[in-house]
């Protein structure tokens, strides 16, 4: 089936919150054009768009899937519902995506998939927890000025096309767990956050392989004195794929950002993490680092790394780095001559290896699954 073909089978229209009316000549030119086919070079899209189509174009009712939502301090709102300055927040953000690097987060939208505001405010006593079950859902978190929040983000086996776009206000805190932990046949994922001053966000993100996946997250740290970490782990088994696309953009003086990711390859799988730092002109001050480790540990198994930086200005610190290896034969050596069998010697050193970049609300659940695909 064609691009064209395949689009023609969802139900788009004109959605008050997008701002703008489908069109399928538009889209179809989107998805098979030239900067498209450049940001998916790793992950063909065209199965992409026809399991779109397969898992989306009849969308079953579905409802926000949100607990501990009804502490003081939270409010949650229907996209259909919207008017005034809420309305705009949402169709500000939906508008503020690239089309060409998240063209699926637009055909959720235009495809009527649920969408969501949730507006928090003041610190909360107890995470919150989003849970994706529905094939495509988005949602937007805002958060005021100095508010503090942590979200507890799962993507189920029902999961395809998820969009989750974090607004931080002035000096608050986020601390963002989110986890794809199935083995899914396809699933896209959007993670898009855009920080203002003196504001604090902690990712911890944790990921296996599926048929096809693909990861994008979009940090912006749009003003002076924003601070950003990403702690992540993720694990291909045998016949998997993982796409992971990493952008972090300092637009600010004074933004500070720290990535730790490490991964570990199985069989014939094959996994690609892509990280860009994007230091803006102006953004003087800035202190950025980048560690993507990785443990191939078939002979068939594909790993691409690639970390990026791109600066446009003077006065920065900024280091990068990748590494694709295999365990250490003399440490294995080590552990059997205690007497451990060499299979669970390998096994307890592919589990402290990721081990080091898991933390949080999903440590031990993260643990427990990459753990038992390790052995």
């Amino acid at each position: 089936m064609d691009v064209s073909s395949a689009l023609g089978q969802l139900n788009l229209g004109s959605k008050p919150w997008l701002g703008r009316s489908a069109s399928l000549e538009r889209l179809s030119e989107l998805l098979t054009g030239r900067p498209v086919r450049e940001h998916w070079k790793y992950t063909p899209i065209t199965r992409f768009v026809d399991a779109f189509v397969a898992n989306c174009a009849t969308i079953a009712p579905a409802t926000l899937q949100l607990e501990d939502s009804d502490q003081g301090g939270v409010s949650v709102q229907s996209f259909n519902e919207l008017a005034g300055d809420d309305l705009a927040a949402v169709r500000n953000a939906l508008e503020g995506l690239d089309p060409a690097r998240y063209p699926f987060a637009e055909l959720a939208v235009l495809n009527d998939a649920p969408g969501y505001l949730i507006k928090v405010h003041g610190e909360l006593a107890d995470p919150i927890s989003l849970n994706f079950t529905s094939p495509q859902q988005l949602v937007l978190l805002d958060v005021s000025d100095n508010a503090q929040v942590t979200l507890i983000e799962r993507s189920g086996p029902s999961a395809y096309a998820t969009s989750t776009l974090l607004r931080l206000g002035r000096g608050c805190r986020v601390t963002h767990a989110r986890c794809a932990l199935d083995a899914a046949l396809e699933h896209l994922s959007l993670l898009d956050v855009i920080q203002a001053a003196d504001s604090s966000y902690d990712l911890q993100q944790y990921l296996v392989g599926g048929d096809k996946r693909r990861a994008e997250v979009h940090l912006v740290l749009a003003e002076p004195g924003a601070h950003a970490s990403v702690t992540g782990a993720y694990l291909t088994e045998q016949g998997r794929h993982l796409d992971q696309q990493l952008v972090v953009e300092h637009r600010a003086p004074n933004t500070r950002s720290r990535q730790t990711i490490h991964g570990i390859g199985l069989g014939t799988s094959k996994s690609v993490f892509n990280g860009r730092i994007h230091i803006h002109a102006g953004a003087s001050g800035t202190d950025a680092t980048l560690s993507n480790k990785n443990l191939a540990l078939g002979s068939a198994t594909e790993i691409d790394t690639k970390p990026e930086l791109e600066i446009y200005t003077d006065d920065v610190k900024c280091a990068h780095g990748a590494t694709v290896g295999q365990l250490d034969n003399e440490q294995i050596f080590y552990l059997q001559s205690r007497g451990m069998p060499e299979a669970q010697a390998r096994a307890l050193l592919c589990s402290a290896f990721v081990r080091t970049c898991v933390t949080g609300a999903l440590a031990e659940q993260v643990t427990d699954r990459l753990t038992r695909g390790l052995r």
